[in-house]
């Protein structure tokens, strides 16, 4: 009978192999079959992480945002509030998103390279990454020396010893979003009735639970269509656009596990989780737009994705948005950060990213905590 501590090592080994996989396919295969609205260079790092990527985001191209500090900061920030009713906050915060584009341009956010960058709207971290941080910050730093060092999704709960080891090293914090954690292995989300209720739901709808092991090539096919009514139509193009040999290469090594529903045969909905260190996040989710509401796929695709979370012992990072729906079944708010590093770079530049850091950190204290963003 194996021991509970040999099936955790056994999982985190299946992990490191998938993710090693995937960025080798990344490697070979380039980004640009995998998500369309990506321009970059993948690279890996003999002896300073080859076992995480390198992004150098093309230069002259406007990245979505998992690729691009200015889409995340700036251009995803409009968006959002051309989506809200601000009455008179509206004119002040539009202001503000005009003068941290000027700090930005300044700063040349274009001339970065992201570590552990694996062009998901989160990135988990494999442990031990915080022991490498002055070695890949110094031979980056010598071998780019025009290109900031930035590192993606991190919050303290499931990066503090990786924030201190930035922390260190010299790197800003820059606020990023609002994000929600949901300690499934506790079993929080089973005293909330609004799960329980989404349960039932999943079990009453008649429709078909599908695992990624099971779908065939129309329904890759049928799984881009529906994350992009949903995430490219419904909400806006400055999401990243997965393309189903994305969805195929990633499930056929691991990288992504899949599960969906079935009606009458065909996908109204799936989502795409990743899986890393205990924890579980879903870059991807899709359903049925034109769908009556009454058939609740939102809820119960996100049903779907807790007991996922509950079979392997995961907690669940739910990423930004919904906060009322996420905050009822369990989840709490918690801060995430983008750290830059920018001591080797040129004295404006350096000037600009650390104001663009403070103006910013006063902006947040508005816009997520009033306005959630």
């Amino acid at each position: 009978m194996s021991k509970p501590h040999d099936s955790l090592l056994e999982s985190r080994r299946k992990e490191r192999f998938a993710r090693r996989a995937y960025l080798h396919l990344l490697l070979d295969r380039g980004v640009d079959e995998f998500v369309r609205n990506v321009k970059a260079d993948v690279r890996s790092l003999e002896g300073e992480g080859d076992d995480i990527p390198f992004v150098y985001p093309e230069t002259g191209y406007e990245n979505c945002y998992v690729c691009s500090l200015r889409s995340q900061y700036l251009d995803y920030a409009a968006y959002e509030l051309e989506e809200r009713d601000l009455g008179s906050l509206a004119f002040p915060l539009k202001g503000v998103i005009l003068l941290l584009g000027g700090l930005l341009r300044l700063a040349g956010s274009e001339r970065v390279v992201f570590v552990n960058n694996w062009l998901l709207s989160t990135n988990l971290y494999p442990a031990g990454l915080e022991s490498r941080i002055e070695s890949i910050r110094d031979r980056l730093g010598g071998d780019e020396p025009q290109r900031a060092i930035v590192f993606r999704s991190l919050n303290e709960t499931c990066n503090g010893a990786l924030i201190a080891s930035l922390k260190q090293s010299g790197f800003l914090a820059l606020a990023s979003r609002v994000i929600y954690l949901l300690d499934t292995p506790s079993g929080a989300q089973r005293d909330r009735s609004n799960f329980r209720r989404d349960c039932e739901l999943l079990q009453k709808s008649g429709l078909e639970v599908a695992r990624g092991e099971q779908f065939e090539g129309a329904d890759w096919e049928r799984a881009e269509e529906l994350y992009r009514k949903l995430y490219l139509e419904k909400y806006t193009a400055l999401n990243p656009h997965f393309t189903a040999a994305f969805f195929t290469a990633a499930s056929s090594c691991g990288f992504l596990k899949f599960v969906g529903l079935r009606n009458g045969g065909q996908l109204v909905g799936v989502v795409g989780y990743h899986r890393c260190e205990g924890w579980i996040t879903a870059p991807v989710l899709g359903y049925d737009t034109e769908a009556s509401p009454q058939l609740g796929l939102y809820r119960q695709l996100t049903a779907l994705l807790t007991l996922e979370g509950e079979r392997l012992g995961c907690w669940i990072h739910r990423s930004s948005g919904a906060e009322a729906f996420k905050r009822t079944r369990g989840a709490v708010r918690e801060m995430e950060y983008s750290y830059v590093y920018v001591d080797h770079l040129p004295f404006w530049r350096r000037w600009a990213w650390r104001l663009f850091g403070r103006l910013l950190g006063r902006a947040a204290a508005i816009s997520f905590r009033r306005l959630k963003l």
